[in-house]
C-alpha cells in the first residue's frame, strides 16, 4: 500500500468536488497494483467527503475488475508501486497489458494518474508502468500512423487524414458494447462518432443495423455524424463542412485551440494552458494529469509546487480524454479481459407499439416512488439528499422503463449500482415529482 498516494488521490477528489466545473461528474478510483490501496482510499473518502457525496458521484474504489463493463466521467489511477533500494520489477505480461488498458479506458472525460516513481526510476522501458507514465507526460508520441493503420477502407483513411490535419485525435474502429464505430474524433473537450457509410455496404439491411446500433449508443451519450461515400468523393473539400460545424456546436476543439483564458482561481498552477472551456464544463487546462509523489527539486524555475501535497511535484499534461490504444495489442482482446467486458451495461429497449401511454397507471399515483412501490418494486429514494431514486432490478425491467420514458421519466441502468444499492444492479433517475 502507498499511503502518500492514497492521501493525494483523496485530496484531489475533494478539490474536484469543490470545483463547479465538476458538477454532476461521476468519479471512480482504480488501484493498479492491489485492492488494499483501493480499500484505503475508500476509507479515507468516507471520512473526508461522506457516503452521500460518494453516492451522488457514483464513486467506487477498486481494481480494474470492479469497473468491468462500467465507466465514469473522471477516473483517478493510483500506480501504488514505489522505488526502493532495489529496482522495480518490470510488469509486461499479456494479462497485465489487458488490465492496464481496461483501467485507462474507464475514463470518459478525464484521467488522473498518481505515481511515486518517475520514468528515471524504471530501467525497463517495456514495463507498463514506464509506458503509462511516459504516455501521460507526453501523449503526442502516440503516433497518428499507428491509428491510421487501423482504418478498414480507403474511404475511412481519407476522412481520417482530413480530420487529423485539423489537430483532432482520431481513433478508428473504436469498440464499445460489442459494436465498432468507424472513427471517434477526440478534441480537448469531448468526442463524437463519425460513421463512413460506403455505398457498397449500405443496403437496407445494413442501414437498419447501423441505425439500431446508433440508437443504442446514443442512449449512452454518444453523438453521431455520418457521411456517405458518394457524397464525399463528389467534393472531398466540402463534404466535411457539416462535421466542422457539428464539432464547433458541441465545443469539441482540436489540440492547440486558443480561447480566452479563464479568470485566475485555485487552478492557477494550470492557468498557462491555452485550452479553456466554458465554466459549466471541465476546463481543458485540467485534463489528464500525471502527479509524481516523489520528493524532488522542480526542473523548471518559477514553477509552483503541486497543491496536492507539499512534497509532490505535478506534471501537467494534455492527454486526450480516452485512449483505448495506449499499449500495443488487439482492442477486442483488451476488452475481453472480463467475460462481461464487451457486454457493457447498455440496454436495448425494444419499441413495442403495444405499450401505450394509457397502459401505465403512473398518472393515478401521487408520486413516482409510490407508483413503483404499488407495482411491487424495491425502491431506494435518495433524491431529498441530492442523490437518485433507485429501482433494485435487473435489465428485465425494460418494459416498464419504456413506459415511464413515454411519460418523460428517464432511467439509466447501472450494472454495479451505487452505494445506496450496495453495488446491486439497479436503475436510477434524478426525476423530481
Amino acid at each position: 500500500m502507498n499511503r502518500p498516494e492514497a492521501e493525494a488521490v483523496v485530496e484531489q477528489i475533494k478539490n474536484c468536488i469543490n470545483d463547479p466545473r465538476y458538477n454532476g461528474k461521476t468519479m471512480g478510483v482504480i488501484s493498479l497494483q492491489n485492492i488494499g490501496q483501493a480499500q484505503e482510499i475508500h476509507r479515507l473518502l468516507v471520512n473526508e467527503i461522506g457516503t452521500e457525496e460518494m453516492e451522488r458521484r457514483n464513486l467506487i474504489c477498486g481494481d480494474a475488475y470492479a469497473f468491468q463493463g462500467d465507466e465514469r466521467d473522471i477516473i483517478f489511477l493510483s500506480l501504488v508501486a514505489a522505488p526502493g533500494e532495489t529496482a522495480l520489477k518490470a510488469i509486461n505480461s499479456d494479462k497485465d497489458t489487458r488490465r492496464f488498458n481496461v483501467a485507462v479506458s474507464r475514463a470518459k472525460d478525464q484521467l488522473w494518474l498518481f505515481h511515486t516513481p518517475t520514468v528515471n526510476d524504471i530501467r525497463n522501458k517495456s514495463c507498463l508502468r514506464y509506458q503509462l507514465i511516459a504516455y501521460c507526460q507526453n501523449p503526442s508520441k502516440e503516433t497518428m500512423e499507428s491509428n491510421r493503420e487501423k482504418c478498414e477502407s480507403d474511404f475511412e483513411r481519407a476522412v481520417f487524414d482530413q480530420i487529423s490535419t485539423r489537430g483532432f485525435n482520431v481513433v478508428p474502429q473504436h469498440e464499445v458494447a460489442g459494436f465498432r464505430i468507424d472513427l471517434v474524433v477526440e478534441g480537448t473537450t469531448g468526442r463524437i462518432a463519425v460513421e463512413c457509410d460506403g455505398d457498397q455496404w449500405h443496403g437496407p439491411e445494413r442501414y437498419d443495423y447501423d441505425m439500431n446500433r446508433q440508437r443504442i449508443l446514443e442512449r449512452c451519450g454518444w453523438k453521431f455524424w455520418r457521411v456517405r461515400g458518394s457524397e464525399y468523393y463528389r467534393s472531398p473539400e466540402t463534404a466535411l463542412d457539416l462535421l466542422w460545424e457539428t464539432l464547433d456546436f458541441y465545443e469539441i476543439r482540436p489540440e492547440g485551440f486558443e480561447k480566452e483564458p479563464m479568470e485566475e482561481d485555485n487552478f492557477d498552477e494550470c492557468s498557462s494552458s491555452k485550452n479553456q472551456q466554458n465554466s459549466d464544463k471541465l476546463a481543458s487546462s485540467i485534463k489528464t494529469k500525471s502527479i509524481s509523489l516523489k520528493k524532488k527539486n522542480p526542473q523548471n524555475k518559477g514553477k509552483k509546487k503541486d497543491k496536492i501535497t507539499q512534497e509532490s511535484q505535478g506534471n501537467h499534461v494534455s492527454n486526450k480524454v480516452e485512449q483505448m490504444y495506449l499499449f500495443s495489442g488487439d482492442e477486442q482482446e483488451q476488452l475481453s479481459l472480463f467475460e462481461e467486458e464487451i457486454s457493457t451495461p447498455i440496454v436495448t429497449i425494444s419499441e413495442d407499439e403495444s405499450l401505450k401511454m394509457n397502459d401505465i397507471k403512473f398518472n393515478q399515483s401521487p408520486t413516482l416512488k409510490s407508483y413503483l412501490k404499488s407495482e411491487g418494486f424495491e425502491v431506494i429514494d435518495k433524491r431529498s439528499k441530492g442523490g437518485a431514486l433507485w429501482i433494485i432490478e435487473e435489465e428485465a425491467l425494460t418494459p416498464i422503463i419504456q413506459q415511464l420514458k413515454r411519460q418523460g421519466i428517464e432511467f439509466t441502468y447501472s450494472k454495479n449500482g451505487g452505494l445506496a444499492t450496495k453495488q446491486k444492479s439497479a436503475w436510477f433517475t434524478s426525476y423530481k415529482d
